[in-house]
């Protein structure tokens, strides 16, 4: 089994970087996804 430890400094507060991460508008950074597709506000 391969394990995998990374660890990266960001030059942003914390909530930045939730916000970018959580964020369902802008996610092209994700190479996993290709669309996301909302239905209402709770799916």
């Amino acid at each position: 089994m391969a394990i995998s430890n990374i660890k990266i400094m960001f030059d942003c507060g914390v909530e930045k970087v939730w916000n970018t991460v959580t964020s369902l508008e802008n996610y092209g950074w994700r190479s996993d996804l290709g669309r996301i597709e909302i239905l209402n506000e709770k799916k």
